[in-house]
């Protein structure tokens, strides 16, 4: 019989307070997967703001709830395949997808914060980053280095998923939300009688 050959088992035990710190830890890596499911419902609500998604996807991204401001359909649906996902692949693969994409999403607001502070600056901001551009070169350098330890194969999916929304934005989103934007800067005729 072939033992385990993790090197897990060539440990002593860990005392408690490292067990806690462990445990602890995985709550916070929990709910930073629950913060990713929120990312995907403010994401379609924002596509269907914004018009990219088709005009009969309203009774799924338009419904709110009765009693509150909460996209259920949206939040179901979202729940639904990020479950499944979690179901199906293995926990090292799903960690790192969100890895890698929580900080391709980070890396590119820290370039916008630079990019923004220098072509638009005298937008109102209810917030301003202190020390620009240190602080988000800073940021994207960390980022940055996260990201290139990450395995090979994580830069392949991610490629995948980079070319598949691009050509669905580039294919569909692009134009209906540009027919929307003219439909709705288009002025309107009133009728005065």
């Amino acid at each position: 019989m072939i033992g385990d050959p993790s090197p897990a088992n060539k440990l002593p035990p860990s005392p408690p307070q490292i067990s806690y710190v462990g445990g602890e830890l995985t709550v916070v890596a929990k709910n930073s997967t629950l913060s990713d499911v929120l990312k995907g419902i403010q994401t379609a609500i924002g596509a269907k703001i914004e018009g990219v998604t088709p005009t009969d996807t309203d009774r799924v991204f338009g419904q709110f709830g009765p009693a509150s401001p909460q996209a259920v359909c949206s939040t179901l649906l979202t729940g639904s395949v990020m479950a499944v996902a979690a179901g199906l692949l293995p926990l090292g693969i799903l960690s790192q997808l969100v890895s890698i994409g929580s900080l391709l999403a980070f890396l590119l607001v820290c370039i916008g914060v630079v990019l923004l502070r220098k072509t638009a600056p005298a937008v109102e901001r209810p917030f301003r980053v202190p020390w620009v551009p240190w602080v988000p070169i800073l940021g994207g350098l960390s980022c940055l280095a996260q990201m290139v330890s990450l395995p090979w194969s994580t830069w392949e999916r991610l490629l995948v998923w980079l070319v598949l929304g691009w050509a669905i934005y580039f294919l569909y989103s692009r134009r209906h939300a540009r027919d929307l934007r003219l439909a709705r800067d288009a002025p309107t005729e009133v009728a005065l009688t």
